[in-house]
């Protein structure tokens, strides 16, 4: 169990290597994926199972949570269409600004039943990788999204 969400380091699972850390850490988007230790599992036995939802709000109460963006660049050879290969760690690292997070809606699970994330429909100037998966994951997600709706 995560001590906070706003602790955690997110990735992607896609053959770029991307990742969203606390503007505090320094961990990298590395296919090692560092990550924090999570709660014991003596401390998790004691917290309610939506204790880093209910700890949010009161944490943001305090000032903004910050997060860096950053993603790994590809060099030629590298495969763009296959998530299931990784690229090496040592490819160039840049940051994509900062997300700030200052408040929470007001009622996340009827919110979360309005959102509906397809990976395969990207901003304009970004192109999808080309890889299968996205696909999938788009039909798969569209078919997910209205059982969510009841």
């Amino acid at each position: 169990m995560p001590d906070s969400f706003a602790d955690e380091v997110y990735h992607g699972i896609h053959p770029s290597s991307w990742s969203i850390s606390p503007a505090s850490d320094s961990r990298c988007a590395s296919s090692q994926r560092r990550r924090r230790p999570f709660n014991s599992d003596a401390n998790a036995a004691k917290q309610r199972p939506d204790f880093p939802i209910q700890e949010l709000p009161a944490r943001l109460a305090k000032g903004p949570v910050l997060f860096h963006p950053k993603s790994q660049l590809p060099e030629p050879g590298d495969p763009r269409n296959n998530a299931t290969k990784p690229w090496p760690d040592d490819r160039k690292l840049v940051h994509l600004g900062t997300i700030t997070i200052d408040k929470t809606v007001r009622d996340s699970d009827a919110a979360q039943k309005t959102l509906l994330f397809l990976p395969g429909k990207v901003t304009d100037g970004i192109e999808p990788s080309g890889d299968p998966i996205l696909d999938v994951r788009d039909s798969n997600y569209a078919i997910s999204f209205p059982r969510r709706q009841s």
